[in-house]
């Protein structure tokens, strides 16, 4: 642009040089010299008030919209931002994800490495698991009744599960011959609301020896209880 306005002066010169010696020629120069300052302006039709536009607005430019008819990125692209609008209407629900992975299961187990003797009488606790907190569990039991060979008739011999005599969850039962041995199972799924003991108690009716006693209980996940 200075270079084009460099040729009109130039161009302004030689005509004044020509033109002046005539009185044409003296109002032409008249006219040309009112020319002259609007032609250095014309230098200067890329900016306004004295800045130049710009596509990436650069400081100190006037930013110009692009070819995608936005403002540059630097600039937010889009103008300044308004306040926030309301809020719009809450969506759908969306579909169920899937389930997750089965979590750990916790087991506590009670295993007597003896006999205990049992005589005719009140039922004795041979056996006790920790249950620590709250939650579903499977609970099992059982243990081997050896009769006194000196019986005449049948040993009843009975195995109970519960946390304690007057709450039973399962009952087991046999009849023993004298010196011979039977094994007695019990077992139960239970809910409970927070720690607790579970206890396995035996009794017979006649003089036995009790042996390999096991009790345990397993925590699951979930518990589901059905009539068969």
């Amino acid at each position: 642009m200075r270079h084009r306005t460099s040729i009109v002066l130039s161009s302004v010169a030689l005509v004044v040089a020509v033109l002046g010696v005539t009185p044409l020629g003296n109002a032409a120069v008249s006219r040309i010299a009112a020319v002259v300052p609007f032609a250095k302006q014309a230098g200067n039709a890329a900016k306004l008030n004295g800045h130049r536009s710009s596509l990436t607005g650069a400081r100190g430019t006037i930013p110009v919209v692009g070819k995608n008819g936005k403002l540059p990125a630097s600039l937010g692209g889009v103008g300044p931002q308004g306040p926030a609008g309301p809020a719009g209407p809450k969506g759908e629900k969306g579909p169920k994800g899937d389930p997750g992975p089965i979590g750990p299961s916790d087991g506590y187990f009670d295993r007597s490495t003896g006999s205990v003797t049992l005589a005719a009488g009140p039922a004795v606790r041979v056996a006790t698991v920790p249950v620590p907190d709250a939650g579903n569990y499977m609970l099992s039991g059982k243990a081997v009744f050896n009769a006194d060979p000196s019986h005449v008739n049948m040993t009843s011999s009975v195995c109970t599960l519960a946390t304690a005599e007057t709450n039973v969850f399962d009952v087991g039962w046999a009849f023993v011959p004298p010196g011979g041995a039977e094994t007695v199972s019990v077992q139960s799924g239970q809910s409970f609301a927070g720690a607790t003991a579970v206890n396995l108690y035996c009794q017979v009716n006649g003089l036995s020896t009790v042996n390999y006693i096991r009790l345990s209980a397993i925590k699951v996940g979930s518990l589901t209880n059905t009539t068969g």
